[in-house]
């Protein structure tokens, strides 16, 4: 994550020069709730771009949403956005 490194250490010296307040969240925080952000708009909105990339709905008798999960070897996919957000609070 060189590009989290990146925008901590702009807002840690935008913060020493102060521009920015001590209480600032971090880089990864801030990318977290946008991220999540993101990903609620996509699941909500079936005319999203990016709404066609999810896993397709799983009919059941609870009517909750089930997700087909595959085995992903690649590594640049286990960085992918949705990969993260499909499986951020699982662990």
């Amino acid at each position: 994550m060189a590009e989290n490194d990146r925008l901590q250490s702009v807002i840690r010296k935008s913060h020493c020069y102060g521009f920015l307040p001590g209480n600032f969240q971090d880089a990864c925080d801030i990318a977290e709730s946008l991220e999540s952000c993101l990903f609620r708009s996509v699941c909500a909105n079936p005319q999203h771009v990016l709404f066609r990339v999810l896993p397709p709905e799983k009919a059941t008798g609870y009517n909750l949403r089930h997700l087909t999960i595959s085995k992903i070897s690649n590594n640049f996919f286990r960085k992918n956005f949705h990969y993260r957000m499909l499986f951020k609070d699982s662990y």
